[in-house]
């Protein structure tokens, strides 16, 4: 059902944004991961690379200079393997055992035209407003295979790959650990058998911020891609798959709260969750302070082993949920109470949203702004 291992083409997409001056991870300077990062600096990489990757990063005002193009290009990369390198597989791989290694292959792809196809539809379904994936920036991304293919051709690259994958050997039992205990509370709380959980491959990658998590679906398998071992990040992907069909169903009864966008845009156009006053822009937004919720009530659920007591599960789920509200997600709170109170599973789950729009359209919001 899952495995944790390192990427070939996570990787490289890092290594080059860092060549072309990322630096968004935390690491102490003594960390061996950190080590790695000066040699990448001090690579003389050819000017194409790092011309390529400086393009990732845009001045815009939100708190990460290299959203969405980073996210875009990790999409990208994992349709370059299929496309110019026949499917890399995970490496210092650790599965659960009940997923063989075709979980974590990718199809090949016949032409470099339905590769193209590919990258354009899931482009077409990035959460960001339309200038943000105009077709200046498809090509661009379409560059991306012949980048890698470039960093691939120099020894300098295996040096520094084969460096990188001994350094973080030591941290995927923890990875791994921490993998197994998320999906055990996930499918507990939630209800949900893990056989009806997708594939799912966690690939370690301290050379991001903490703060981001991304996730690519491909053929069957969510990739999630986080910087530290997290339960918070495993459990909140989980979430947007399992929830994705309901939100989905319900996307024209979300839109009819677009009103509720209004006293957070601001502060949810500088964390990028929002880009204008549109519908599309109002559920990304509601996916989000959904998803944050969702996750902070699995997190506190309690009965679970060194979980929260049942007295105890309320305030602690509440008292994390305004630290969320402190950052503009001032949805989250309420949302927690209703799924503490309310929520009765995924049979019921239109309900459910009907009842959290109700909710949060009967807030003041804001007055509930930090």
């Amino acid at each position: 059902m899952f495995t944790v291992g390192l990427r070939e083409n996570v990787f490289a997409l890092y290594a080059g944004l860092i060549s072309s001056g990322y630096d968004l991870f935390e690491l102490a300077a003594d960390d061996p991961v950190h080590i790695v990062i000066e040699e990448i600096r001090r690579m003389q990489w050819p000017e194409p690379v790092t011309a390529y990757f400086a393009k990732a990063r845009k001045e815009g005002g939100g708190v990460n200079p290299y959203w969405p193009r980073a996210a875009m290009l990790l999409m990208v990369s994992f349709y370059a393997e299929s496309s110019h390198n026949q499917g890399l597989p995970c490496v210092s791989c650790h599965t659960d055992g009940t997923c063989g290694s075709a979980a974590v292959q990718v199809q090949e792809l016949t032409s470099e035209k339905e590769w193209k196809m590919s990258v354009k539809a899931q482009l077409d379904r990035f959460p960001v407003s339309p200038e943000a994936k105009s077709s200046g920036v498809f090509e661009w991304l379409l560059g991306f295979a012949d980048i890698w293919h470039q960093m691939r051709s120099l020894d300098s690259f295996a040096r520094l790959w084969t460096k990188y994958r001994t350094v973080m050997d030591s941290s995927i039992d923890q990875f791994y650990e921490t993998t197994r205990d998320s999906i055990r509370l996930f499918t507990n709380v939630l209800g949900v058998a893990p056989q009806g959980l997708p594939a799912i491959c966690v690939i370690p990658n301290p050379l991001q911020a903490p703060q981001v998590t991304d996730f690519v679906r491909k053929d069957g398998v969510v990739y999630v891609i986080v910087a530290a071992p997290r339960p918070s990040a495993i459990i909140h992907e989980l979430l947007h798959d399992v929830f994705e069909p309901g939100i989905e169903a319900a996307k024209h009864k979300i839109a009819q709260f677009s009103h509720l966008l209004e006293p957070v845009y601001g502060q949810m156009v500088k964390m990028q969750y929002a880009w204008d006053m549109s519908p599309d822009s109002w559920l990304r937004v509601f996916e989000e302070n959904f998803m944050r919720a969702a996750s902070i009530w699995v997190e506190h659920a309690p009965g679970m082993p060194g979980a929260d007591s049942k007295e105890d599960a309320p305030a602690r789920a509440h008292a994390h949920a305004l630290t969320h509200a402190q950052e503009g997600f001032v949805y989250v709170p309420v949302m927690v109470t209703m799924f503490l109170k309310e929520w009765h599973g995924l049979d019921g789950i239109g309900v459910f949203m009907d009842k959290v729009l109700e909710v949060c359209d009967s807030l003041d919001s804001l007055r509930h702004l930090p």
